[in-house]
């Protein structure tokens, strides 16, 4: 599992400037809850989804789940060759 300071690097801040590139607009993160379910992906990493609450330019908040995988190095090089 992720710790604080790890979830804010590895998770929030590439979803948060994701979501500022496509809006235009500043993001405000307001919750990250572990959803219920966690699954295991297919190399065998676990899967692990996140409910996310953010607003954008102060509008009503939004939830959207985020997925992470705790990928091997080698599937980290596939994933970044298919980026």
């Amino acid at each position: 599992m992720l710790t604080s300071d790890e979830l804010l690097t590895r998770l929030i801040d590439p979803f948060t400037q994701l979501i500022q590139a496509i809006t235009g607009e500043p993001v405000t993160i307001q919750q990250i809850a572990d959803a219920p379910h966690i699954v295991q992906g297919q190399s065998g990493s676990e899967v692990r989804v996140y409910d996310v609450t953010y607003d954008v330019a102060g509008q009503s908040a939004v939830t959207t789940p985020v997925v992470t995988k705790n990928a091997t190095p080698l599937e980290q090089h596939v994933y970044h060759l298919l980026a």
